[in-house]
Order: C-alpha cells, then sequence, then structure tokens
C-alpha cells in the first residue's frame, strides 16, 4: 500500500490512479496420457493511470521500485495524448477490504495436484487419449487507490482444470472451476470421455430449421457475441444494434439475464471495478427488456447516468466488461428439452462473428441429433443465426444451471434454428 501512496500523491495538478496486483500461480500439466511438468511462480504489476481535463494515459511497471518511473511515463503520454470526448474523473466511493480466497485450497500443493491428474487420466486412458489436462491454481491480490484517498484491497483464490480428450476421429473438451479445492475431478473426466466416445462414427444432417439446445459451452461462447452490445463505449460509438433500445424488449419475454459481481463459488468475484467503483447485481435483460448498459466513469459522465461498476481495467477510458453472467433458470426438465432436436455441447469460430449486427455462422462441436430412433452424432454442423434473432425465438429454460468461469446458464431449447450440415 506505501507504494501505491507514494504513486498517487506523486503529482498535485493530476488525477491518479494505481492498481498493484501480485499473484502466486501452481500449474500441473499433462500431455498424451503422462504427467508433462509442474511449474510455479510469482508475478507483480503495477499499473497507473493519470488524467488532466480530457487528457489520459496508462503505463505500468513489475518492478515496484519502478514506481516513479512509472507514473512519470503516464504522465508524459498523457500530456501527448489527443483529448477525449469528456473529461476524466475518479471514484470517490467508500474503501472497500473483501477477501474471496476458499482457505481449503490454501493447503493444496503440486503433488496433490498431480495426484489427480493421473486419477484422472487412469480413470479414462482405457477408453480414450488425454493429449491435454491442465490444473492450475492461483491466489491473487489486489490494492487500489486514487488521488482521492480511495483504497480497496481483495483477494482471491481459484482452481481450474481443462480437460481433452480424442478417440480416432472425435475429440471433446471441457473445463471446471472453484475458487476452492471441491471440483468433481472423476466426473470431469468420466463425462468428457463419454462425449468423446458418444460422438464417433457421426452422421451428416441435412440443412433445415431444427429445434436446437445449447448446453454451457456453447451458450458460453453465444453470450460473448451478445455483451458487446450492451457496452456502453459500443453504444457512444454507435455499434451497436441496441443503440435507443434501452426500456424496450429485445430478446424473448422468457429471458432474464444478470450481471452478478459475486457469486459463491466464483473465480471472478470482485465487489469493487477497476477504478474503485463499487460493482452491485443489475438485471441487463429482465423478461426481455433491456434494462441498461455497463459502464466506467468516463462512459457514464457521457451518458449522463451512475456508473455501474464494470471498468475492465485502467488501460484506457471506456473499457468495460461483466463480472458473472447469469441467465435465470426455467421450469423444464432436461427430458423435455431434449425431445426432437439437435443438442449442441459448444460453437467455435466467435471471431468471426459481427458483433456490431449480431450475425454469426459457428461450427456446433460434440453435436447429435434427437428423435424417435434415439441419439445419433452429427458433423460438420454450422449453426448460422442473428444472436437478437436467436434470443427472440421461442425458448424452454432448463430447472438446472451450471456454473463455472463467470457464466451461469440452464440448458437453453430454441425452436427454429438455422442448421447446415
Amino acid at each position: 500500500m506505501e507504494v501505491l501512496k507514494k504513486t498517487v500523491s506523486e503529482f498535485s495538478d493530476c488525477l491518479v490512479e494505481a492498481c498493484l496486483s501480485t499473484s502466486a500461480n501452481e500449474r500441473v500439466s499433462f500431455s498424451n496420457n503422462s504427467f508433462s511438468e509442474a511449474t510455479s511462480g510469482d508475478s507483480f504489476k503495477l499499473e497507473v493511470r493519470v488524467s488532466k481535463g480530457a487528457r489520459s494515459a496508462y503505463a505500468w511497471t513489475n518492478n515496484p521500485n519502478n514506481w516513479r518511473e512509472c507514473v512519470l511515463r503516464a504522465k508524459k503520454l498523457m500530456l501527448a495524448s489527443n483529448p477525449l470526448k469528456a473529461e476524466s474523473s475518479i471514484s470517490d466511493c467508500k474503501s472497500v477490504t473483501e477477501s474471496f480466497t476458499n482457505k481449503a485450497l490454501l493447503s493444496k500443493g503440486v503433488e496433490f495436484f498431480k495426484d489427480k491428474g493421473e486419477l484422472m487420466i487412469n480413470s479414462i486412458k482405457d477408453k480414450v487419449n488425454v493429449p491435454n489436462l491442465v490444473i492450475n491454481k492461483s491466489f491473487i491480490t489486489e490494492e487500489f487507490m486514487n488521488s482521492n484517498l480511495v483504497n480497496s484491497k481483495q483477494d482471491s483464490s481459484s482452481l481450474g482444470v481443462s480437460l481433452e480428450c480424442a478417440k480416432l476421429d472425435s475429440s471433446s473438451f471441457d473445463m471446471r472451476t472453484s475458487s476452492g479445492a471441491n471440483i468433481d475431478f472423476n466426473g470431469l473426466a468420466d463425462s468428457t470421455a463419454q462425449m468423446c466416445i458418444d460422438s464417433l462414427k457421426p452422421k451428416k444432417l441435412k440443412p433445415g430449421l431444427f429445434n436446437v439446445v445449447f448446453d454451457y459451452n456453447a451458450v458460453s461462447e453465444l453470450i460473448s457475441i451478445l455483451t458487446p452490445s450492451i457496452l456502453a463505449n459500443n453504444i457512444l460509438d454507435n455499434n451497436s444494434r441496441l443503440v435507443d433500445k434501452l426500456g424496450k424488449q429485445v430478446i424473448s419475454k422468457d429471458l432474464t439475464i444478470k450481471d452478478v459481481p459475486v457469486i459463491k463459488g466464483g473465480t471472478m468475484n470482485s465487489s469493487i471495478d477497476y477504478e474503485g467503483i463499487i460493482s452491485e447485481s443489475k438485471d441487463l435483460f429482465s423478461k426481455g427488456i433491456l434494462n441498461c448498459f455497463i459502464n466506467d466513469l468516463y462512459t457514464a459522465n457521457r451518458m449522463g447516468v451512475k456508473p455501474s461498476g464494470n471498468s475492465a481495467g485502467l488501460v484506457k477510458r471506456g473499457l468495460v466488461s461483466p463480472a458473472n453472467i447469469v441467465i435465470a433458470n426455467g421450469d423444464a426438465m432436461r427430458d423435455e428439452l431434449l425431445s426432437d432436436c439437435i443438442y449442441v455441447n459448444a460453437l467455435m469460430g466467435t471471431h468471426t462473428a459481427n458483433i456490431v449486427t449480431g450475425d454469426f455462422a459457428l461450427n456446433a462441436l460434440n453435436a447429435f441429433k434427437y428423435d424417435s430412433k434415439g441419439i445419433t452424432p452429427i458433423r460438420d454442423v454450422m449453426i448460422s443465426a442473428n444472436i437478437f434473432d436467436l434470443l427472440n425465438k421461442p425458448v424452454l429454460i432448463g430447472k438446472e444451471s451450471r456454473f463455472d468461469a463467470s457464466l451461469k446458464t440452464p440448458l437453453l431449447h430454441f425452436e427454429g434454428v438455422q442448421v447446415v450440415g
């Protein structure tokens, strides 16, 4: 905290914001059914943003002893920068100290995760090959301070397990995350291996309109196409179909989507954003109605609204992102959802989507056709749609949710989706 105090007090004629983050990481990797390597290390990063009037600039360093050089560099860049469209401001919120660290994870080290990985592989290696398995444990502490002496500190823990399985021409991928050590390692191994096996000998599918069920990994990709449309910077730059849509129904009335800063067991939890603004839960879409955009101090000032606590970093003004996305549960059981449909486990190719119009054509991975004949794996399948048109289709919503990383979602079953075989 002393480094931060020195940094934000260096200039009396400028607004200074500083973030100090430290992390301790342990990583265990396996390749082709065998242990590959174990690595560990600590990292440090001081980020500084200096602003004056409508000018603002950023600098960073990995050396805490270089704090003065860092803040001086930020000021030099600020003086040479182009003016923004509005004057900069900094937070005057109350200071916050929060811990999201799960103490049960503290005692788990490399040997523990190596044993877990070997058990996972041994339980499925007679069925499938395991090209890649990674187990990563992290502890992160973030401290923030600005010229108003608003200071906040948060620490968190995270455990992530990602697994790839392969057999002949079939493959599958999945992951699990937790703030603690309570991941079902063997359950992940079994389900991912079974998905790979079930995907063997896929059939071609004639193109047409189908009912389509999207599982967690697929929904995650769809959300990545939707969320740019609610970012304040895209609204202000007219790079969103949701410009002038606030308060109007833009997706199905059966869908409610929230931005939630803290969820029990989450690995992306944060009570404050990168500017020291307190984050609060908010309905992004309430029964299909667009309730709000997410912003930082700069975009909030330009819009004349209250900041939503969604700054994603000091790198530049207007850099925003949601925290944890939560899609509200419905009441449909799994058997009802998977009746006469195409099931899609994952999607690939979201980088090709048009985030302004919402148009996309994505490859479906581990897809299956459910009908009266049973369950048939299908190949070379592409989902072609517009994200807003898709989310406006009749939808059945699962009763149970899955929460990993920064998304909590049930299964989503949409009617009349274009599937290209």
